[in-house]
């Protein structure tokens, strides 16, 4: 697992989050989760693609996916690369 990049806390925090997470470490995860949504963000839109299921995932700001690419998206929320290409045209056009 790897995250693209890591240009904010906010990304940062959300890898820390999505891993304790894949380790079984759901307290700590949380905490990251804490961290993470302390962070300035701006949520993404109503009818963005996969919303539900990247919300699931933690991806709940535009900041979220700053830096993201398909390969990530697609091992960390969980979602076909036609969706992961979806999403980023999307964050492309915010």
């Amino acid at each position: 697992m790897g995250c693209s990049s890591f240009i904010s806390p906010r990304r940062f925090y959300l890898s820390k989050r999505i891993a304790a997470r894949l380790l079984g470490e759901h307290a700590l995860s949380a905490i990251w989760k804490y961290q993470q949504e302390q962070q300035p963000n701006t949520a993404l839109p109503v009818g963005f693609p996969s919303l539900v299921t990247l919300a699931a995932a933690g991806y709940t700001a535009a900041e979220d996916l700053e830096g993201a690419d398909e390969s990530e998206l697609v091992e960390w929320a969980r979602i076909s690369n036609s969706a992961a290409r979806a999403v980023l045209a999307a964050h492309a056009a915010l």
